[in-house]
C-alpha cells in the first residue's frame, strides 16, 4: 500500500480533503459544501466501520506500507496506525 487511507474516522479533522471522508464514508450528499463541521459520533462510528483498519484482524497476507512524508492528502500517520495495528494483532 503506498500512502493508504486506513482510518477516514481519524482523517477527517487532519487532511485538506475533508469531503472526501464523508463522501466515502456516508455516501453522496452527506457533505456539506458551504462550512465543515466536525463529525458527530454517529458519522464517526460510519467513518471507522468504513475503514479498512476496522477489519484489522481479518488481514493474512504480509503487507508492505509505503509512506509519503511530502503527501499533501493522506497524512502519514494514516500508515503508522495501520503499521501498528498489524504489529498488535
Amino acid at each position: 500500500m503506498r500512502n493508504p487511507v486506513t482510518n477516514i474516522a481519524t482523517m477527517v479533522t487532519s487532511t485538506d480533503i475533508p469531503d472526501w471522508c464523508y463522501v466515502e464514508a456516508l455516501g453522496k450528499g452527506q457533505y456539506d459544501w458551504k462550512r465543515f463541521k466536525g463529525p458527530t459520533p454517529d458519522e464517526l462510528t460510519k467513518m471507522w466501520e468504513a475503514s479498512p483498519i476496522a477489519h484489522i484482524d481479518s488481514v493474512r497476507a504480509p503487507t508492505l506500507i509505503a509512506i509519503g512524508k511530502s503527501d499533501k492528502r493522506v497524512p502519514p500517520s494514516q500508515g503508522l496506525e495501520y503499521y501498528h495495528a498489524l504489529r498488535s494483532s
